[in-house]
């Protein structure tokens, strides 16, 4: 009986409240960091990792020149726009990625298995990416930023440009273990 009395006043209250807005919040992407540098002599898998809070859905990836005067990749008109990148959540809002750098020019990167097999020190992501595209962008030998936007469905966040920039180098060691390593080494 208390039941059936309840039930028309929880629905006056509920009808009361009027229409309920549910609004998408985007992203906000902090500490990105990037590999420290590029090989010059072969193509690269350039690596980098930040923090999130909230949900990222999509993943946006620019690389620009390394210039301090440029407050978005949009500044720069030499951007290279990577779309949308895939991207790996290792838990805690810590997110990883890499993009492929072609050194030489021909506009496409070897083979990620080959890529892989040439750089055994990434053999974690190798089980994962082998047989997929990674995006790939034509570099110049002069220094780079990153630069990403993340996006909860249709909200996008502020461009978060990276902490460090992409140096061009002919050590054998260009490619270092990022992100488990460190990356201004």
């Amino acid at each position: 009986m208390k039941k059936a009395f309840l039930l028309p006043i929880v629905g006056a209250l509920l009808a009361s409240c009027g229409v309920v807005e549910v609004k998408l919040v985007p992203p906000v992407i902090s500490n990105l960091q990037s590999q420290a540098t590029f090989c010059t002599n072969r193509d690269t898998l350039i690596d980098f990792r930040f923090d999130k809070n909230g949900l990222l859905t999509r993943l946006e990836v620019y690389v620009t020149k390394d210039d301090p005067n440029f407050k978005a990749p949009t500044d720069d008109p030499e951007a290279k726009y990577l779309g949308d990148v895939k991207f790996f959540d290792l838990g805690n809002n810590n997110i990883v990625s890499y993009i492929a750098a072609d050194t030489d020019g021909n506009g496409r990167i070897q083979s990620l298995k080959d890529v892989f097999a040439s750089q055994s020190s990434k053999d974690v992501f190798a089980s994962q990416s082998n047989g997929v595209n990674a995006q790939t962008i034509v570099v110049t030998p002069v220094p780079h930023r990153l630069w990403v936007r993340g996006f909860n469905v249709t909200e996008g966040s502020a461009f978060v440009k990276a902490d460090n920039a992409i140096t061009p180098s002919s050590d054998p060691n260009c490619d270092p273990i990022f992100p488990y390593g460190d990356p201004n080494r």
